[in-house]
């Protein structure tokens, strides 16, 4: 077999290794945040990847397996706190990886790390606010951009519309309440206000990604348009 043979199968050990070690992680969390989210994710992260510019290089495995880890520390879901590096530093000490990083591996997994830590929508909004966040490194990073409009785009559109009701479902918050109601402000749909539909075309950092937010939001806001206007119409009839 030849070196580069052996290396592309390496890989493909890796990526499955971080397959299982991700489904098993988050075998208990909610169908908002469980291993098909991340494997649509993974999927729409690679292909914004190859949409790139060639001028804009991406390191295509880094930044499958940033996307594949991006939410194993979600504080939403840790009973313990943990950080990324100590939870992949098993992951990341096996002579699989040494395999296929070698001197590389040290710089390489502290890459990822970094990577997950800085997809949160949250923790972006956070630093933008308090000037932190144009520092260099994430405005350039494009496996971080790829792996954060990836997240995005699976929040937004149908897959966003399900995703936010299955959560919503499992912490019991209300799907809808009419305006001047007790605890309208923290509904299912009002989230859409809060949040989701602030994941526009203007907060991706690529391209395609710019194009798919556009369609996806457009297809949101005629679903919440037609859930106020089926409310309205019970006062009519």
């Amino acid at each position: 077999m030849s070196e580069f043979s052996s290396t592309v199968e390496a890989q493909a050990q890796l990526i499955l290794a971080a397959e299982e070690l991700v489904k098993k992680h988050m075998a208990a969390y909610d169908p908002s945040h469980d291993w098909y989210h991340v494997d649509r994710v993974r999927r729409t992260a690679l292909a914004l990847g190859k949409s790139l510019p060639k001028d804009q290089p991406c390191d295509m495995l880094v930044l499958e397996l940033a996307a594949l880890f991006h939410d194993l520390t979600d504080a939403k879901y840790a009973t313990t706190p943990i950080s990324t590096s100590t939870l992949l530093s098993p992951f990341f000490s096996t002579p699989l990886a040494l395999s296929v990083f070698g001197f590389s591996l040290s710089s390489t997994s502290a890459l990822i790390c970094r990577i997950v830590d800085n997809v949160s929508w949250s923790k972006e909004t956070k630093l933008r606010a308090n000037g932190e966040w144009e520092d260099g490194w994430r405005e350039t990073c494009w496996e971080l951009g790829c792996v954060q409009d990836g997240d995005r785009l699976d929040a937004i559109g149908g897959m966003g519309i399900m995703r936010c009701c299955a959560y919503s479902a499992s912490v019991n918050r209300a799907l809808y309440i009419p305006l001047g109601g007790a605890g309208q402000n923290e509904t299912a749909i009002q989230h859409f206000e809060d949040k989701l539909f602030k994941i526009s075309g203007n907060a991706m950092k690529t391209p395609l990604g710019r194009q798919l937010a556009e369609k996806r939001q457009a297809l949101m806001r005629a679903f919440v348009d037609g859930v106020e206007e089926e409310y309205a119409l019970l006062d009519t009839i």
